[in-house]
């Protein structure tokens, strides 16, 4: 990702795009989690610079449980010069990078392609498989921009286990070894809580619940 203590141009945009994404959430914040290859280099910063070409946009989970009626998400984002793309949760920033936004399969509601957001809609956010995780490990952490003139900062949800950083469709096998192999060892249930109660043996955030269905030796 640097070279001489440089950052590549392409990355210094992506963190700009998270930004000015941000910015634009609102009181919508609570309700985002970062996750994809961003997530993972906050993390590991220079120690894992396989990530780096992977680093060139943003990406978002939603918790519909913490996102609030109003205002409306595609109103914010468009309002701070973000444009809709073809598909649901499919955004440019200002800046002409993507930035997608997903919320997980089990939050999603129903339909195959757009989560229903409720008075949000289905096209703010697309439903995503194997994101449940990141709403149930996530830990705030201070972002800043890597443009020297940008002195913006935002305090938001970053998912925290490199597993639940990415769909598994969209992980690259060079960038997601450790993933791999933590999955080798662990693997999770994913369901709505739908308000009822629940053994201690579940852990309940945003309205997900979850249990560890087998550990490998």
């Amino acid at each position: 990702m640097r070279m001489l203590g440089v950052f590549d141009p392409l990355y210094v945009r992506a963190r700009a795009a998270l930004l000015d994404a941000a910015e634009a959430f609102g009181a919508h914040l609570k309700a985002a989690v970062l996750v994809g290859a961003q997530a993972i280099y906050l993390h590991t910063g220079d120690a894992d610079l396989s990530v780096a070409e992977y680093t060139t946009d943003a990406d978002f989970a939603i918790s519909p449980i913490e996102l609030a009626g109003t205002p409306l998400l595609n109103d914010l984002l468009e309002g701070a010069g973000f444009t809709l793309r073809e598909h649901p949760g499919a955004w440019l920033s200002p800046g002409g990078v993507y930035v997608d936004l997903m919320v997980p399969e089990a939050l999603a509601g129903p339909g195959s392609r757009g989560a229903r957001l409720g008075p949000h809609g289905k096209r703010a956010a697309r439903r995503a498989k194997g994101l449940e995780g990141a709403l149930i490990d996530r830990d705030t952490r201070t972002i800043g921009a890597l443009d020297p003139v940008d002195t913006r900062q935002v305090s938001m949800w970053v998912a925290g286990q490199a597993p639940f950083s990415l769909p598994r469709s969209t992980r690259s096998p060079n960038v997601w070894t450790r993933a791999t192999e933590y999955e080798t060892r662990t693997r999770w249930m994913f369901f709505p809580c739908s308000g009822q109660s629940t053994p201690t043996s579940l852990l309940t955030v945003s309205g997900l619940c979850s249990i560890r269905t087998s550990r490998a030796p």
